[in-house]
C-alpha cells in the first residue's frame, strides 16, 4: 500500500484475517468516497489472487499478478464498474461462473465495489448466494450508503469502516503531491470530509478555479447588494457543487459570529466569511442555511424541478 499508504494498517488487518483463516467470506468496506477504498479493495483481491504472495505482500509478477494486471484473470469476478446499475441479469451471469472449478486452482474472488447500484431484485439474488457460498470464493463489496442496502444483506456480511486519516496526515500527503497554499488544502480536504483522494481532485480540476470565482462574485454582490447577480453561476450547467460551496460559506459565517473559527471550512476565504457574518444577524443567516439547505435537498430527490426558479427565491431572500 505505498501509494496510499494511510491505508496501511486497515489493510494488514485484513490479509491477517486470510492469513489465518478467519476471514469472512464477505467482506463489506464502508467508506467515503475518494478515500482509496476502490484500491484498497482491489489489493485485497490482489492477495487474494497471488499464488506467490509474501507474508502481506503480493507478489506482483506471477502469472496471475499479471493476469489481473491486464485484467483478463479468470477468477476474478468484476460487477458494476462500467456501469450505474447491477441488474438480476447480471447476478444470473455471476451464477453460472462461480459455482465451477476455479481455472487456476485458487480463490475465486467477486469484485463488487459499489454495492448501492444493485437493483432490489439482484441484492436480493446476491443474497441467496452469501448465505450458501461456493467454496474458496470472497466477496469483495464496497459502500458509501449503507442503509440504502437491505438488513438481511448487511447481516450477512463482515462490515469494516475504512476510517479517514487525520487531517495533519493528508495534509502532509498532498503538500506532496500538489503545489498549493496550507490553506487551500486544508479547504479542500475539509469540503470532502478529510478524503484526501477527492480533495486533490478538487485542487487540479476546473471545479477549483469555479469555486474561487463564485468566492469572487459573492463579494462583489454583497458590496452591490446584488445577490441575483451570481444566478447564472448557479444555472450552468455542471455546476452541482456551487449549491453546496455557497451553504458551506453560510454555515462558515455562522461559526464566525459564534466565534468557533477553529472548526471553519473555508479558511482559505476568511475576509468573505467576515463579510457575510457582518452583513446579517445570527437569526437571518440561520433561516438564509435551513432554506438552502431546502433547495439543495429537493434539487437531489425531486425530478424534473425548476432549478432556476428556486435559486432566484433563495437568492431574493438575501437582499
Amino acid at each position: 500500500m505505498k501509494k496510499y499508504n494511510w491505508l496501511n494498517d486497515s489493510y494488514k488487518r485484513i490479509i491477517n484475517f486470510f492469513k489465518k483463516n478467519k476471514a469472512h467470506h464477505a467482506l463489506l468496506i464502508q467508506s467515503f468516497k475518494g478515500n482509496g477504498e476502490l484500491y484498497f479493495l482491489y489489493s485485497i483481491a490482489m492477495w487474494l489472487i497471488c499464488k506467490k504472495k509474501n507474508n502481506t505482500k503480493y507478489c506482483n509478477k506471477c502469472k496471475d499478478c499479471k493476469l489481473m494486471k491486464v485484467g483478463y484473470h479468470p477468477d476474478f469476478y468484476q460487477l458494476g464498474l462500467k456501469s450505474n446499475i447491477i441488474g438480476i441479469d447480471d447476478i444470473r451471469s455471476l451464477k453460472k461462473l462461480i459455482y465451477n472449478y476455479s481455472y487456476k486452482e485458487g480463490y475465486k474472488v467477486i469484485f463488487i465495489p459499489h454495492t448501492e447500484i444493485l437493483t432490489e431484485y439482484a441484492e436480493n439474488s446476491l443474497l441467496k448466494i452469501l448465505e450458501e457460498p461456493p467454496k474458496n470464493t470472497f466477496f469483495l463489496m464496497g459502500c458509501q450508503q449503507p442503509l440504502n442496502l437491505l438488513p438481511s444483506f448487511r447481516s450477512r456480511c463482515f462490515k469494516f469502516y475504512l476510517s479517514i486519516p487525520n487531517e495533519k496526515y493528508g495534509i502532509l500527503w498532498l503538500k506532496k503531491e500538489i503545489k498549493f497554499s496550507l490553506q487551500e488544502i486544508k479547504t479542500s480536504l475539509r469540503l470532502n470530509n478529510g478524503c484526501i483522494l477527492n480533495a486533490k481532485k478538487l485542487l487540479i480540476s476546473e471545479e477549483w478555479n469555479k469555486r474561487k470565482f463564485l468566492c469572487e462574485s459573492i463579494y462583489k454582490s454583497i458590496n452591490n447588494k446584488d445577490f441575483l447577480s451570481i444566478l447564472p453561476i448557479f444555472t450552468k450547467k455542471n455546476n452541482e457543487n456551487v449549491t453546496w460551496w455557497f451553504i458551506s460559506l453560510l454555515i462558515d459565517s455562522l461559526k464566525w459570529k459564534k466565534n468557533i473559527k477553529k472548526f471553519l471550512v473555508n479558511v482559505d476565504q476568511i475576509e468573505l466569511i467576515n463579510k457575510l457574518s457582518n452583513y446579517y444577524d445570527i437569526k437571518i443567516l440561520f433561516n438564509h442555511i435551513k432554506e438552502w439547505i431546502k433547495y439543495y435537498k429537493i434539487n437531489i430527490i425531486v425530478n424534473g424541478v425548476n432549478k432556476e426558479l428556486l435559486i432566484m427565491y433563495c437568492l431574493s431572500l438575501l437582499e
